[in-house]
């Protein structure tokens, strides 16, 4: 059986008008107790051992190994407020209350306070066909290099263009930068014995609205 929040609990009561705001998408959810509500209603085959379903009202966090969808609270808390003032006098920019924890796509039992080093041991039991798996993660940290051009790179082309020259991108002047990376996300599919890391680094640009980077070059 799959591992996945369609088993977990949550979902939509059609009959009453109301769903899980954890977890639209799950079973076992009752907005009001009717005899159409509560009738045939599927149950959770996931649930956490320390908040079980014990009467029809009952309502466990949602639980599961899966990215958590953006429209999904606590996910949604941090998205901000997107309302008349906000598309005044900020669109297309985030609101002032965003938060990049919005970003965070793992489910609250799987989120670590800070960054991960990179060189944990991971051990995983009953989630693959081996019941044990304990490996370490490589340590490795990739280094990542921003090359920004020192001036807009049209207008530069445009000045430097004579009748006996044509200037290219090439020769517009260019500054390098170092952006620093932290491992941002483990993703591990053990029944396929896969894992890989999500690194994430910031590169502050002053607009969006005009050409800024060069080049982008990673290396391990």
């Amino acid at each position: 059986m799959d591992i996945v929040y369609e088993r977990a609990f949550g979902g939509i009561d059609e009959a009453a008008a109301y769903f899980c705001r954890e977890n639209p998408i799950g079973r076992g959810f009752i907005g009001k107790k009717s005899r159409v509500s509560v009738h045939g209603k599927p149950l959770p085959n996931l649930e956490d051992p320390q908040n079980l379903i014990c009467s029809w009202d009952s309502r466990p966090r949602p639980v599961g190994f899966g990215f958590y969808g953006r429209g999904w609270m606590p996910r949604l808390r941090y998205a901000g407020t997107y309302d008349e003032k906000h598309q005044k006098e900020r669109a297309p920019a985030l609101p002032v209350d965003f938060s990049y924890a919005f970003y965070n796509g793992a489910h609250r039992d799987l989120q670590v306070e800070g960054d991960l080093r990179g060189d944990e041991t991971v051990e995983l039991h009953h989630l693959s066909l081996e019941p044990h798996l304990r490996f370490q993660l490589p340590g490795v940290r990739p280094k990542i290099t921003v090359t920004k051009w020192a001036v807009p790179p049209d207008q530069w082309v445009e000045q430097n263009t004579t009748e006996n020259h044509v200037a290219t991108l090439d020769e517009v002047p260019t500054v390098d930068e170092a952006v620093p990376a932290v491992l941002d996300t483990l993703v591990l599919v053990p029944e396929e014995s896969v894992f890989y890391e999500v690194f994430r680094g910031v590169c502050i640009l002053t607009s969006l609205d005009s050409l800024e980077v060069a080049q982008v070059r990673l290396t391990v």
